[in-house]
């Protein structure tokens, strides 16, 4: 496994499109494969196929110029036709609020170009806050 600054900026470029509103960036590099997912952070966002396909493509003209968005941990590796990287992505909010996630994604070479076959973006939670919910959602909460 090597270091890849190919998906580095492939990393770079998907947030571009998003702040930008570049669907064509985003068609160009997400895969049509039924096997590909999505698994983002509303707890129903697990996704697959034409389904992810669509919801991540339709992502950037949802938020294309509404938000801005500042990367920080870009790191990409390949080996042979697969590649994978990892970012720390904070979204800019119109209202100014920072939302600050996690997101990690897999690649495969397809001919020349790269796609993405796997994507996972996650909201980080404290472990003190692990089982609060549960607490909360069984109506155990301590008064």
């Amino acid at each position: 496994m090597e270091p890849s600054t190919d998906i580095q900026n492939l990393i770079r470029g998907w947030f571009e499109a998003a702040a930008n509103g570049d669907v064509a960036w985003r068609d160009r590099h997400l895969s049509r494969h039924p096997n590909f997912k999505l698994v983002g952070t509303e707890p129903d966002h697990w996704l697959e196929g034409y389904t992810a396909y669509r919801y991540l493509k339709d992502e950037a003209a949802r938020l294309g110029g509404d938000v801005t968005i500042d990367l920080e941990d870009v790191t990409g590796y390949e080996e042979g036709t697969v590649g994978w990287g990892v970012a720390r992505p904070t979204m800019v909010l119109p209202d100014g609020r920072r939302v600050t996630s996690r997101w990690s994604a897999v690649f495969h070479l397809d001919g020349t170009e790269w796609k993405i076959v796997q994507l996972h973006s996650s909201i980080g939670v404290p472990e003190s806050a692990l089982g609060e919910q549960d607490r909360k959602a069984s109506g155990s909460t301590p008064a």
